[in-house]
């Protein structure tokens, strides 16, 4: 019987891995064509014809997007030097911690390219995401999907979710979208638990009595339940992040039961990653100007190791004259 991290290590990992599936179409041998897909469904959504550009602050956006940049080569040079079975599942730790930071710094150059503040806090990046994700076509699935107190938004037409669907089934076609959304409704209900656990703590407070003994109303639970934000993919891996850092740091380092379990892990947030960058440099890039953003990637050519394959100008094939 697998030990309660194990467990947890398999649920978490068919989420990534339904992550995955959803952003690359089910193609999973190929991420060059996974990615070039992603952009045609960029640019049949119609987000880049409405993208304009704004009076944005330019330098944050480039900023922003600089440190996502950044992010992603430490997570490379974990790729290139950390071989070791021990080392690996103590670095995957710190790959959950890269692939959300990627999303962190994403929304804050998405963000301010349309005109808006730079937000600063993890509560505010979550509500910026959720205000500039939710608004997007369901064809920018799984970042515009959202699940709040009345279900799931932004579907492809005609999907049934199998909210019953058991985190550990096998990830495909029929299955991957409901693994993803499930996630979803699970990180929720662990942000309402925690919500719940805050009334009473402070109704305890108010009234001088035992935590144990404070009982909320049914009204009261509503309440909470609708004040939670709506969830994302950027709750979910904040979730994670959360998990592996402070709840369960042992999740990543003794869960997975094999080299295969761990490299597949890592590889699947990897593709996150490259995905994520992908999108909201098509986004930025027509936001800023062609001119600009081929200045930021040349900068960026100047100073990385020219052993890296990494950076902004990997991508420029598949992003393409926009």
């Amino acid at each position: 019987m697998p030990s309660n991290t194990q467990q947890t290590f398999r649920t978490h990992a068919n989420y990534i891995s339904a992550i995955r599936y959803v952003l690359s179409g089910g193609n999973l041998l190929n991420s060059k064509s996974s990615l070039e897909l992603i952009a045609s469904r960029v640019r049949d959504s119609g987000v880049l014809k409405s993208t304009k550009i704004y009076k944005a602050d330019v330098a944050q956006v480039h900023h922003s997007l600089n440190n996502a940049w950044g992010v992603q080569a430490l997570f490379k040079m974990g790729d290139m030097f950390i071989k070791e079975d021990d080392l690996v599942r103590l670095s995957n730790n710190w790959s959950i911690v890269q692939t959300y930071y990627i999303l962190y710094y994403t929304t804050q150059a998405l963000v301010i390219s349309e005109g808006y503040s730079k937000p600063l806090t993890h509560p505010q990046v979550h509500r910026t995401y959720y205000l500039y994700w939710s608004k997007q076509p369901w064809l920018l699935s799984p970042w515009s999907i959202s699940h709040d107190e009345d279900g799931f938004h932004n579907l492809p037409p005609g999907i049934f979710v199998d909210d019953s669907v058991h985190p550990w089934k096998r990830v495909e076609e029929l299955t991957a979208l409901s693994l993803f959304c499930k996630a979803l409704r699970t990180t929720r209900e662990e942000l309402i638990k925690d919500g719940l656990t805050r009334r009473k703590q402070r109704i305890a407070k108010k009234e001088d009595k035992l935590l144990s003994r404070v009982r909320l109303t049914k009204k009261q639970k509503r309440e909470t339940d609708v004040r939670i934000r709506p969830t994302m993919l950027i709750n979910y891996l904040y979730r994670l992040k959360r998990k592996t850092n402070y709840e369960q740091s042992s999740m990543l380092a003794i869960g997975p039961e094999n080299m295969y379990q761990l490299n597949e892990f890592r590889e699947n947030l990897g593709f996150l990653i490259e995905a994520n960058l992908l999108i909201t440099e098509m986004i930025t890039k027509k936001a800023v100007g062609v001119d600009t953003y081929y200045s930021w990637c040349k900068e960026w050519d100047k100073y990385k190791s020219p052993a890296m394959d990494i950076g902004p100008g990997n991508r420029m094939k598949i992003i393409g004259n926009l």
